[in-house]
């Protein structure tokens, strides 16, 4: 599976602990920085957030 993605490595978590899925990851081969802050003030997180049963603590 990595040849055909062409990545260097590969990570498969079988299942995801307390759900019967299959996890895969590849590390991405352009790392950058995120800060926290743009994160939480995107809009994307902020929509998910709306929709989502789960609460943020930090």
């Amino acid at each position: 599976m990595a040849l055909s993605l062409k990545s260097k490595s590969l990570r498969i978590v079988a299942p995801i602990p307390g759900t019967d899925c299959v996890g895969i990851q590849l590390p991405n081969p352009k790392p950058m920085m995120v800060r926290l802050g743009d994160i939480l003030s995107s809009t994307d997180f902020t929509q998910n957030m709306k929709k989502s049963d789960n609460n943020l603590s930090l």
